[in-house]
């Protein structure tokens, strides 16, 4: 059967427990979208098995535990760095970043054309992110690989990495030839059927929390962090001015980093929201999640940070059925319909020709990453008055945030459930299969002479090493050290146990010399006359005969560096 008409077109999962983890007090979105993704996965997969592929055989123990949550009864095959050239049993290896580069050189060392690669957008901003973008281009990535980008802007924020690094190297070495991956816009999916509540669900989650009946409540998810999330000041200042004579409570659900930012956001609401309550639920205690959703009457997320560039937690509010109030920022204006699911608001941020200097100091080491994303979202604004006529609106009117909130919710069910996402994902693999299906049949993309140079095979970079190099060309001699006894003796050794999982057995090596006459014989001519399963590793097999001294190389054939 031809290469090219057995090409898969399933998916291994890259699984690493961190990617896919919702515990922990550093919960971050990519872990929440991680964990949706991969129930998705056990939930609604196509493919007969379920396939990982680990670093750490305990992380397999992790993902078979999380498939029992999930009661996935699927066959589980678990694939690791020994046993990597089986991703090609599925087709395609999903990897939960955007960086393809290490996986293409890995791949190459098999044959480009053998699987394809899929990885996914979360955070950018981040010089390790933007480097990996980079590394793309001069990888061996290909037109059967995929970022996944969750956004209409994560989609522009990657293409516009990767051809600057192509035009970087057009300048620089005059290079012309740059294969691109697929970038597909695939949102970010939320299981609906996790959220939403009737009444009575949400009479219980405003007692427990102390929201009297009259109160209006306005609720924020996510991180609790005015420097690498949203900066509390536009929600506080538009609530307050919206508020009027009403009485509204802001909710936030979710982790500060450390307590220095907790006082931080609790002064911000003292001096610009100072008669507006303030309940702060723990987002580490996942158990009152539920009732973090059922207490809200709105719903608002102003990001105004470089790092988001899908936002989960608006669809959440969505499916939810709350009417959201949301910055026009990244991803969100892919999710939230402006007048319809709620009110999306105007942000500003300078042009281009600003940040330069804060640019070098990143680069430089002068500023941090958490400093460097806090300062750049200092200046990014959120139309404080445009937002505080949307709470205006809805706070005026539960027939509106009824309404919204419907259109929410229907919206979410429709576009963003992980029933109707995730099978996007596999749609996308058949694709990537077809386009190796056709450059395999076109022009075959196999191994080249030096597929990844920093990994080259150390016996042809230290070719000049040995005296002499064995070959196919070379002769062999059997010694008094040609037999079973002398074999298996130095096998026994400590001093040579890190070979024997490479070699067949004592008796086999054994049979192999005992082929070998008085006069010697030149290698080639023992392939056709050892078992046929060795011939593959002969060279290998004679190489280490000879380190015991079972077998003499003919030193008439020198290397040629001599």
């Amino acid at each position: 059967m031809k290469h090219q008409d057995r090409l898969a077109a399933d998916a291994v999962i890259e699984f690493h427990p961190e990617a896919f983890s919702v515990k922990g007090k550093k919960l971050m979105g990519r872990n929440s979208a991680g964990n949706g993704f991969l129930e998705a996965y056990f939930r609604y997969s196509t493919d007969t098995k379920k396939r990982i592929w680990v670093e750490d055989r305990a992380h397999a123990v992790e993902f078979t535990n999380l498939a029992k949550g999930c009661r996935s009864t699927k066959p589980i095959h678990i694939y690791g760095k020994e046993r990597g050239h089986l991703i090609e049993e599925a087709g395609t290896i999903f990897h939960a970043a955007p960086g393809l580069a290490q996986h293409a050189f890995q791949r190459s060392l098999h044959g480009a054309d053998r699987w394809s690669i899929c990885g996914v957008t979360h955070t950018l901003l981040s010089d390790r992110v933007m480097d990996a973008i980079a590394a793309m281009v001069t990888a061996p990535v290909k037109e059967w690989d995929a970022v996944v980008c969750t956004s209409s802007v994560a989609r522009s924020v990657v293409e516009g990495v990767f051809e600057a690094e192509c035009e970087r190297l057009r300048e620089r070495l005059g290079a012309k030839k740059f294969p691109r991956p697929l970038f597909e816009i695939i949102p970010l999916g939320v299981h609906c059927d996790r959220f939403g509540s009737n009444q009575i669900q949400k009479n219980e989650a405003r007692n427990r929390f102390g929201i009297a009946e009259d109160e209006i409540a306005v609720l924020f998810v996510g991180r609790l962090s005015f420097h690498a999330k949203a900066h509390p000041a536009a929600m506080d200042m538009a609530v307050a001015n919206a508020a009027r004579n009403r009485k509204v409570v802001i909710v936030e659900y979710g982790i500060f980093p450390n307590e220095p930012i907790a006082k931080a956001f609790e002064e911000t609401a003292r001096a610009l929201a100072p008669g507006i309550r303030r309940i702060v639920l723990d987002g580490s205690n996942r158990d009152i999640a539920n009732e973090a959703w059922a207490c809200a009457d709105v719903f608002c997320s102003l990001s105004d940070n470089h790092q988001e560039t899908f936002g989960l937690t608006p669809v959440e509010a969505m499916a939810a059925g709350l009417p959201v109030v949301v910055s026009d920022w990244n991803g969100y204006r892919d999710t939230v319909r402006d007048g319809i699911d709620g009110f999306r608001i105007r942000t500003t941020a300078p042009h281009s020709d600003f940040g330069t200097d804060l640019v070098r100091q990143y680069a430089s080491g002068v500023l941090n990453y958490d400093y460097y994303c806090g300062i750049l979202s200092q200046f990014v604004g959120v139309d404080i008055d445009e937002a505080t006529k949307a709470f205006e609106a809805l706070f005026a009117s539960p027939e509106l945030r009824q309404k919204m909130g419907e259109a929410g919710r229907a919206r979410a069910m429709s576009e963003f459930d992980w029933s109707v996402v995730y099978p996007k994902y596999e749609k996308l693999w058949k694709e990537l299969a077809e386009r190796r299906r056709a450059a395999s049949s076109g022009n075959p993309a196999g191994k080249v002479a030096s597929p990844w140079p920093a990994r080259a095979n150390p016996f042809s970079v230290f070719a000049s090493f040995p005296s002499v190099l064995i070959d196919q060309h070379s002769r062999i001699y059997s010694t008094n050290r040609s037999h079973a006894s002398h074999i298996d003796t130095c096998r026994k050794l400590a001093s040579f146990s890190l070979v024997n999982p490479l070699l067949p057995t004592t008796n086999v090596i054994a049979e192999i010399l005992s082929k070998i006459p008085a006069a010697g014989i030149v290698i080639s001519e023992l392939f056709p006359i050892v078992p046929l399963e060795q011939a593959s590793n002969l060279i290998q097999i004679l190489a280490w005969c000879a380190k015991i001294g079972a077998v003499r190389v003919d030193p008439a054939r020198e290397s040629a560096t001599q």
